[in-house]
């Protein structure tokens, strides 16, 4: 979740997690928010992101190098 985030992050991209009744929200500014008590009913967990590929100006395998190799050297 956190190589996830990170790259959320860097290209402004979105994340949303909803277990069971409280939701959390990473927005394109990486700004964090909760929600408690939304009631969806759902018993569970679901993700969601979604980041912009035009935001990122590298290949398929410097994208991987940089935010994937470099993410978990960190962790």
């Amino acid at each position: 979740m956190f190589v996830l985030s990170e790259i959320i992050k860097r290209t402004q991209g979105r994340l949303k997690i909803i277990s069971n009744d409280g939701a959390v929200y990473l927005n394109e500014n990486g700004k964090l928010y909760s929600a408690d008590d939304i009631s969806t009913g759902w018993k569970g967990s679901i993700v969601v992101f979604e980041f912009y590929e035009k935001n990122i100006n590298l290949s398929k395998d410097e994208f991987f190098r940089t935010y994937i190799l470099q993410m978990k050297e960190k962790i």
